[in-house]
Formats: C-alpha cells, structure tokens, sequence
C-alpha cells in the first residue's frame, strides 16, 4: 500500500490547506483533477490547485479532521483515484 506522509505546518493548520511538496505530487492525481479523499468515513472530492495545495475549507474536511500544526497527516492510495486521509495523535 502506497502512502504519504505530512507534517502540517501552522500556516497550513491556520488556513486548512495541506500543502504536497513538487518532489511527491507525482503520488496524487494530475494538478487540478478531481480525486476522491475519504477522512473517517465520509467522501469529499479534492484537487491540488496549482501550487499543489489541497484546500479544506469549502469541503468541510477541516470539520472532520483536526487541523493542528504539527500533526502528522497520512493519505494512503487506494485504487480508483482514490484516498483515505488519517492523522497521528501524539
């Protein structure tokens, strides 16, 4: 199983977006593709913009899952263009 692995910065966690650095874009879909991202349950349709930002504001995705600086944010590959996003408590 394919994954990614971010740590959300305070500007990131500030502004709910989880910026994909240009060396593991290649990991997500093409920029601007609509993908599916599923977070504890519940199916949101997200892109990376062309900055390679996935935005959580309109999707309520920042609803479901607790944007904090530092946290440890996993997306994990599934198929289908599809992903599941987790987060590491500490």
């Amino acid at each position: 199983m394919e994954y990614y692995k971010k740590i959300l910065s305070q500007i990131e966690a500030r502004r709910h977006f989880i910026y994909v650095v240009s060396e593991s874009r290649n990991f997500f879909p093409p920029l601007g593709e609509t993908f599916s991202l599923s977070v504890k349950d519940k199916d949101f349709k997200v892109k990376l913009d062309k900055q390679g930002r996935i935005w959580a504001n309109a999707n309520l995705i920042k609803n479901a899952i607790c944007f904090k600086p530092y946290r440890v944010f996993i997306f994990t590959k599934k198929e289908n263009n599809r992903f599941m996003l987790a987060c590491e408590h500490f």
